[in-house]
């Protein structure tokens, strides 16, 4: 099994074979990401119980971090593609650290740019269903 890029991580699983670790220091940015966002809720939703500002702040982080995940796995892809061997991905406080055992001679095309694009999407309508809902509920 593939030890985690910078040393130390928990295990999370496998996606395509790729071992995901998350090194304790991303719980730091986590926690920034998630107050963050949590503070940006309050000011813009005053109307808006804790709990959902909490649970907003939290969901809209993980987000992130599913961004930044298939932002590694699209490198790690290319990577196998080009019969590059890949030992695993690490969550860290600055995003990721995709570890492969060198680097692709050539770059190739969008696959994040259009799967990033749905994420935005998803993450839309997401949040116009809270909205919605939020507006059905008073």
């Amino acid at each position: 099994m593939a030890q985690p890029a910078l040393g130390l991580g928990i295990p999370l699983g496998r996606i395509f074979g790729i071992p995901i670790y998350l090194h304790p220091s991303w719980f730091i940015i986590l926690l920034l990401i998630t107050l963050s966002v949590r503070t940006q809720f309050v000011s813009q939703h005053p109307g808006w119980t804790p709990a959902q500002h909490w649970i907003l702040g939290i969901v809209t982080s993980m987000l992130f971090f599913r961004s930044v995940v298939f932002h590694k796995l699209c490198h790690n892809l290319v990577a196998m593609r080009y019969r590059i061997p890949v030992n695993s991905i690490t969550l860290h406080v600055f995003g990721g650290l995709a570890k492969i055992q060198r680097e692709a001679e050539k770059a190739v095309g969008p696959c994040a740019g259009r799967s990033l694009r749905t994420q935005k999407r998803q993450a839309l309508l997401l949040g116009l269903s809270f909205n919605l809902y939020r507006l059905r509920h008073r």
